[in-house]
């Protein structure tokens, strides 16, 4: 593309394109950021950010926000008089724009006449939690307050990976979440084979892609052979989940290198249901809507052992962030994938250049295994709805 456009080869953009960690030494100058936040120290000025849980930008904010909170001192994200604020809504970047647009521009413009041009208003938002974040699946307006991110209070637990048998000789691809661990001497596996030709597409949180931007049923694509779809049993009280979403996986590929997709799904319980869910029942997945609520995609190689067979992976993926309510009779689903296209470019599986060359390798065979002495899991941030130090509105 570079040299059809160019005439020649773009070096930022391929190495730009190339380098997907942040230890690469490509990003070791700073080109992916346009100010040292850390660095303006006690002169860095009065921040309001503003972003959504789907948003392309989100994961920027929340960084931005942490680097004004050490650069101004302990005590600025402490409330929002400290001069710090960030506020999350639901939604992705067109969806927080188009609802909340006219809202986020008055409370803005008010915060910088409180704290650029000193004027006091009533309706300046520094009364409020320093982070302020719209609960999904909550009441009309419903925001939780928080001095900082990430909210401090949180009990993390564990969901561990179950598989749900095999047939024909074949590990299946649906499972299940357990707070019980794999007990001593058991295991579990589960299979799927990546295509890249038909590389596994996405379904919402669309990163500027106003089709698909923000919470989508995941439903039609659970149905597809190559993601694997790991369920909870129902909830059976009300819950908050609000902060970092993690995972460790444990996984062997047929590939030298593949990249891996963790998602996290709510799936709400059908709050009447008129007729039977055929296609639910029928497929394994059961009755309700499958709503993305984060993911992250990483690239792994899978080292060969001494033998020459795929080795086991050990995996940990940071999957997102959320502040989403989940009710009684609702579940929590992990999707695990190998290509979320056209958002993220698929893995060709070929050798050389994969930049350059448009060759696709043979099918990936990726295992992901639970046992005793591997125990794949989903790391999650609970909080009691009445026990988080809440703001309910802002």
């Amino acid at each position: 593309a570079d040299e059809f456009f160019w005439q020649r080869r773009n070096f930022l953009w391929r190495q730009g394109m190339a380098s997907r960690l942040e230890t690469d030494p490509f990003w070791s100058e700073g080109r992916d950021r346009l100010c040292d936040i850390r660095g303006l120290g006690t002169s860095c000025p009065a921040v309001r950010l503003v972003s959504g849980w789907w948003d392309i930008f989100l994961r920027q904010a929340l960084e931005d926000f942490a680097s004004c909170v050490a650069a101004r001192g302990s005590g600025s994200g402490g409330g929002g008089g400290s001069g710090i604020q960030l506020i999350v809504y639901c939604g992705g970047h067109f969806g927080v724009g188009g609802g909340h647009g006219k809202d986020i521009a008055l409370a803005t413009l008010a915060w910088y006449d409180e704290h650029v041009l000193g004027l006091s208003s009533a309706s300046a938002p520094s009364s409020g939690a320093a982070v302020q974040l719209e609960v999904f699946g909550g009441q009309p307006n419903e925001f939780l307050g928080f001095p900082t991110w990430p909210p401090p209070g949180a009990l993390f637990r564990k969901l561990f990976v179950q598989g749900t048998g095999v047939a024909g000789g074949v590990p299946g691809r649906l499972g299940g979440l357990s707070a019980a661990p794999p007990a001593p001497g058991s295991g579990d596996q589960l299979r799927y084979v990546y295509d890249p030709k038909d590389p596994t597409p996405y379904v919402g949180g669309g990163w500027l892609n106003f089709r698909k931007d923000g919470p989508k049923d995941q439903r039609a694509l659970e149905l597809r052979k190559d993601v694997l779809v790991i369920t909870s049993e129902p909830f059976d009280e009300t819950c908050d989940l609000v902060g970092v979403v993690k995972a460790t996986l444990f996984m062997q590929c047929s590939a030298p290198e593949c990249d891996v997709v963790a998602r996290l799904c709510v799936v709400r319980a059908p709050k009447k249901l008129r007729w039977p869910d055929l296609r639910g029942w029928s497929t394994g997945l059961g009755p309700g809507s499958s709503l993305n609520l984060c993911e992250s995609l990483v690239r792994v190689p899978f080292a060969a052992d001494s033998s020459g067979a795929p080795g086991v992976k050990h995996i940990d993926i940071d999957v997102g962030v959320v502040c989403c309510r989940v009710e009684r009779g609702d579940q929590l689903r992990l999707h695990v994938c190998s290509a979320v296209h056209p958002r993220a470019m698929r893995h060709p599986l070929g050798t050389g250049d994969w930049l350059l060359s448009s060759k696709v390798g043979p099918l990936a065979e990726l295992m992901l295994i639970s046992d005793s002495s591997r125990p794949s899991c989903v790391e999650l941030p609970f909080f009691a709805p009445a026990s988080a130090s809440t703001s309910r509105c802002v």
